[in-house]
Order: C-alpha cells, then structure tokens, then sequence
C-alpha cells in the first residue's frame, strides 16, 4: 500500500473518530446525570473504563456527585491515570468524607506517609462504626437457605475481616521494606531487558516506607497488627504481615512459620474454590496480597508454595505481568532443569507487558 493510500485512510479514520465523538456529545446532552452515572457504572463493571470515564464525565458535568466522583477515580486507576484519580478522590472525600471507607482506602493507597496514615484511619472510623450500628435485617438467601440472622452476621465477619486487612496496611506504613503499592510493571520490563538478578516487584520495598524512621514505628507496627488479630483472628494477611516484619529483621525462621500459618488458612480454600466445590472467595486474600505472599515464598525458598500460589494468580488473571515474571524468577532459582522454564514465562512476561502498552496506547 503506498504512503497516499495510508494518508486517506487515516485521515478516513480521524474523521470517523471526529463523527463518533460528537454523536457521544449529542447523545450525552439528552441523558439526565444519573442515567449518564447508571450507564458509566454498567460499563465499569464491564472492564469498559475508557468509555465509562466519558459517561461520567458527562454526569459530573450536569451534577456533582461523591459516589460518581469514586466511580470515576476508579476508571482512572484502571486507566493508569493515578494523578487524576487522586485529585476526583480527593474532592470526593471532602464533599462527603463519612461515607464509604473503600474511597479512603483507595485514596490512602495513592498518599504517602502521613497522609496515607489519615485516609487509613479514616477509614477505620467508617467502618468501626458499620461493624457496631444495629443494619436493617437481611433477607433470607434462597440458594442457600440461609436466614437473616445468619446474613446478618455473616456481613458482620466480613466487616471485621475489612477492618483487620486495614490496620495490616497501617503497619506496613511504619515497616521499612514493606509491602505497599507501587507502580511496578515499567520497573519489570526494565529489569527483564537488562537482564537484572534482582525483582522488585509489586508491594516490595515500596512507597509505604515514609514512617519507617518514626521514633515509635515498631511499637506502631506491634500495636496495629494486634489490633487486627483481635479482630479476626483467622485473617492469614496479619500472619503474612507478620512474616513480613521477621523479614525485615532477619527472623526467616519465624516468617516461614508465620507465612504457613497464613497460607493454611486460604490456600486450602482457594484450591477447593478453584475445582468448583465451594465458593470462598471473600475468605481469601485479595490478587495484590497473594502476589505479595508469591515473593516473600521465593525470598524464604518455599518454592513449592509459591508455585502453587503463582498458578493460581495466572489462572485468575493471565494478564498479570508481575505473576509471569515471577513464574520465570522462580524457575531461575530452581536452575538445572528449570532454566527452560524461566525462559518461557520471562517471555511471556514481556510479550503480556507489550499488549498492555499498546492498550494503554490506544486508550483515549
């Protein structure tokens, strides 16, 4: 095909481009603001983040709305737009900050330091107060035959799980080498093309280490992750993050017994889930925190676990860039006849890393 023919079809295709945008417009101006928000919602819980963020931008456009603003900011996190999620989060925490803990926590996860330790306790405030208000009953679960009382105190449980999973995050605050967000599939790719023996990968030596040098961090660490085994004792994050917390002192003794008692009580679970005979997945850790327990096992050689863990995290997700990276360091480490291995999920890693960023690319 020669250049003018490439020239006209692209120009056939700004135009096209153009047409769209102002039919959206049109169409956008007829919706009210909630139908704009409803529609963006839908198409959020699609995976259609680029088109949601347009139809709430619409919305907000008409109407000021927190919980739009939260869905919004949630699009813009997908869309690896972090800065702009913050400053909707922001906004929409101070337009109504005494209502849902998830926008202080997602708020919390883009701070740092101080002001990450406010939107977590924050959040800890919203949801102490959901764990002891007296809710209007549940209706009886027909699937299951389950009554009110016990919906009731099932939503109870996992109110406290929450809650427990969030003094973990504010102990990691104060933990030098915690395991906290980061932005960390650039770092990846960087490492894999150069070649570098060393990962340092998602939630490992990241953001959340502002604290670590507060003269009181290790009793603010010992005091949060009592606070959240007292309110759940079977919650296996505050054994990891107490595995964590030997890590960092050089204890791998005692964060290999701490990382099984925290692996006994999802593992299991989420290998039953998996095979289709229970469904536990609110008992099990969420993605990000099974990927951090896959590179603490690699760190304490417990690569058997880490296998299954890593298998497990691809299944859900075989988009995972860190979980095939991971796949290939572990198989590096294993050497002999595990290099070949390495070498294929390293690829891989690249090649699922190269689709991202042509997405990214594409996105409006």
């Amino acid at each position: 095909m020669g250049r003018s023919a490439v020239a006209a079809r692209t120009q056939r295709a700004r135009k096209a481009k153009k047409r769209l945008e102002k039919s959206n417009t049109h169409s956008f101006a007829q919706l009210s603001a909630e139908e704009l928000a409803k529609r963006g919602e839908q198409l959020a819980d699609q995976g259609q983040y680029a088109e949601a963020r347009k139809l709430l931008a619409a919305s907000l456009e008409k109407k000021v709305d927190p919980d739009v603003m939260f869905t919004m900011a949630c699009c813009l996190i997908e869309l690896s737009r972090p800065e702009e999620a913050k400053q909707m989060l922001v906004r929409s925490c101070e337009l109504s900050p005494d209502t849902e803990p998830n926008k202080w926590l997602t708020l919390a996860e883009l701070q740092h330091g101080n002001e990450s330790l406010r939107c977590f306790e924050k959040a800890t405030e919203l949801l102490k107060r959901e764990l002891t208000s007296e809710s209007e009953p549940v209706a009886m679960d027909e699937g299951t035959g389950q009554t009110p009382a016990d919906n009731q105190e099932r939503i109870k449980k996992l109110t406290a799980r929450k809650l427990s999973s969030v003094y973990v995050c504010i102990s990691e605050l104060f933990t030098t080498g915690g395991y906290g967000d980061a932005e960390s599939c650039g770092e990846i790719t960087c490492m894999l093309a150069c070649s570098t023996s060393q990962e340092d990968l998602w939630r490992h030596h990241a953001v959340l280490i502002d604290l670590c040098d507060e003269p009181d961090a290790e009793v603010r660490v010992t005091a949060a992750l009592n606070e959240a085994l007292e309110l759940d004792s079977s919650n296996p994050e505050v054994f990891q993050a107490k595995a964590n917390y030997h890590m960092i002192k050089g204890e791998l003794g005692e964060a290999t017994v701490e990382m099984k008692r925290s692996l006994d009580l999802w593992l299991p679970l989420f290998d039953r889930t998996v095979e289709g005979g229970l469904d536990d997945s609110e008992l099990i850790p969420q993605f990000n925190v099974r990927l951090s327990a896959a590179k603490m096992l690699l760190e304490l050689k417990m690569f058997a676990e880490a296998t299954t863990v890593l298998d497990g995290l691809v299944l859900e997700d075989e988009d995972c860039v860190d979980a095939w990276y991971l796949l290939g360091w572990l198989n590096f480490l294993r050497k002999e006849d595990y290099l070949p291995n390495a070498k294929f999920y390293l690829k891989k890693a690249l090649r699922v890393r190269g689709n991202i960023m042509i997405c990214q690319r594409a996105a409006p």
